[in-house]
């Protein structure tokens, strides 16, 4: 048998900044207090609300991300984002 190839990590942080999310949500940014809200949200709920925001609030400014990032990668975005790594983001990530 081949051995299985771990799944590529998910640099959380360099994924954040990469898709605009800081631009958005990083300490200073317009829609930076949304982010306390996620923590009393599921996991499985904040997956799809990334990557497909329209369907819980159609005319969101918030882009879709479905064909952008998998369900996994979604997931191991909003833990970061659910344990607060935003709030560890530096002026110069933004």
């Amino acid at each position: 048998r081949k051995p299985r190839t771990a799944a590529p990590k998910v640099d959380a942080p360099a994924l954040f900044v990469k898709l605009g999310c800081a631009s958005c949500h990083a300490p200073g940014a317009r829609y930076h207090d949304r982010l306390a809200k996620v923590a009393s949200r599921s996991e499985a709920e904040l997956v799809r609300w990334v990557r497909n925001p329209e369907q819980f609030l159609p005319g969101t400014p918030m882009p879709t991300y479905a064909e952008l990032i998998d369900e996994k990668t979604a997931r191991a975005l909003v833990r970061w984002v659910k344990a607060g790594g935003p709030a560890t983001l530096t002026s110069t990530t933004r």
